[in-house]
């Protein structure tokens, strides 16, 4: 993946700002993350076929995944047994049969469709945009 170090590093700074297991005011999620680069956009809008997808002014957009609406996007993390979600704004443990290792693993940056349960994120449906660097 072509995703700059800083552009994980804001990611990661912003949600440890705005708490480890919380999403702020806002628990939806907007479907957005920031790709500078266009050869990188680009291998993630091919993966995104079918969707509901964009990439202007250097941040990919999806609106919408299978009817669900937009899903949360971010890095994966381990934390201890857990797998985090951790975005611009927020930090997920991630739960369900889905956040798996083999499925959701530590550095992958993804996209998730789910739920917010007490805190944590049901994966319903997840896709991977980008492998680790």
């Amino acid at each position: 993946m072509n995703r700059r170090p800083a552009e994980r590093a804001a990611a990661l700074a912003l949600a440890l700002v705005l708490g480890s297991g919380s999403a702020g005011a806002d628990r939806r999620p907007d479907g957005r993350w920031p790709v500078s680069d266009p050869i990188a956009a680009r291998a993630m809008l091919d993966r995104l076929v079918g969707h509901h997808v964009g990439w202007h002014d250097g941040t990919l957009t999806i609106s919408d995944v299978a009817g669900a609406g937009p899903p949360w996007i971010g890095i994966v993390e381990r934390r201890g047994a857990t797998r985090w979600l951790v975005g611009p704004g927020f930090a997920w443990p991630l739960i369900g049969p889905l956040a798996r290792a083999r499925i959701a693993g530590p550095g992958y940056l993804v996209w998730i469709v789910g739920a917010i349960d007490r805190d944590q994120l049901r994966v319903r449906r997840l896709g991977v945009l980008a492998p680790p660097r």
